[in-house]
């Protein structure tokens, strides 16, 4: 690890002691480490925080001291196609408390066009991971058509199968169009 450490001491007084903070930097590749110490008179809060980030997640890991007591936080922020998944994890001795978050970004929806043969259109927003049998049903929905299995969408000229095609699977784009078209069948 290269080792840039940087030891900071500050005293900061307050209305009966003075605290003293000891925080060293720590830089290697591709972790950061701080670690800082906290003095009140006898006691000791030791606080040590490392940051390393690889490929799309950043992972931060903070732990906690105090006397024989330790509580360690990790943190894990991942990016995956416009979601940002946040894990936490909260250990204090045998205890070990898991949050998981996902976030989608604005760019996680696109706004498509279904137009059908007569030229009338109508525009959906959807999420890029949604199957795109549900803007089918959806279209249908608002077009009054009763059987859902008489409708083809039509993208580049190619038929958009229903067993479940994404918008990324077919490289469908924010503002594209998809034709809409009612298959007739007959005896």
């Amino acid at each position: 690890m290269d080792s840039s450490a940087r030891p900071v001491k500050r005293k900061r007084p307050t209305q009966d002691s003075v605290i003293t903070v000891n925080q060293q930097h720590q830089t290697g590749v591709p972790v950061i480490t701080v670690k800082q110490e906290h003095q009140t008179g006898d006691s000791v809060i030791t606080v040590k925080q490392e940051h390393q980030t690889i490929d799309s997640v950043v992972t931060i890991k903070q732990e906690c001291q105090t006397g024989d007591s330790v509580v360690t936080v990790k943190q894990e922020h991942r990016t995956d196609d416009s979601v940002v998944t946040v894990k936490q994890q909260h250990q204090t001795g045998d205890s070990v408390v898991t949050v998981k978050q996902q976030h989608q970004t604005e760019d996680s929806f696109i706004t498509v066009k279904v137009t059908d043969l007569l030229k009338r259109w109508y525009d959906f927003r959807i999420k890029r991971y949604e199957p795109l049998q549900q803007l089918k049903m959806r279209w249908r929905d608002r077009e009054g058509v009763e059987d859902y299995e008489r409708v083809r969408f039509i993208f580049n000229g190619r038929t958009i199968d229903d067993d479940n095609n994404k918008t990324n699977d077919i490289g469908l784009k924010d503002g594209d169009s998809i034709l809409a078209m009612r298959v007739q069948i007959g005896d």
